[in-house]
């Protein structure tokens, strides 16, 4: 996919595209880690889950998304999951990110966050 493949989706969910820079965790950004014991603030992110881990199974620094669409109706939903499958691309969904197994996150692919 290309830069005009990812404008083109922003474009479709007016606007609400974020990319890997806005997915980053608190401490890698301000060095706050005490961020990361907030549930509240964790789950009110697009890019966090509210657990940090099952097991060791997977780890939340690595397992990011490359964009994420924040959607706010069916139409973005619809576009994103277009998007993803025209693309041939992984699609997670995210509401809080109570996925003890980190289902709400992976590598490489597009996030689809309905939280909001």
């Amino acid at each position: 996919w290309t830069e005009a493949d990812w404008d083109g989706l922003n474009r479709s969910v007016g606007g609400r595209l974020i990319g890997r820079d806005s997915l980053l965790l608190p401490s890698e950004t301000t060095g706050n880690s005490s961020l990361l014991t907030d549930f509240d603030y964790l789950t009110s992110q697009p890019g966090f889950t509210f657990w940090r881990g099952y097991s060791g199974r997977w780890d939340q620094r690595t397992a990011r998304s490359e964009y994420a669409v924040l959607a706010e109706n069916a139409a973005d939903i619809q576009a994103a999951v277009r998007f993803a499958a025209l693309h041939r691309l992984r699609l997670v969904v995210k509401g809080t990110g109570h996925s003890f197994q980190g289902k709400s996150s992976a590598a490489g692919s597009l996030l689809l966050w309905t939280h909001r």
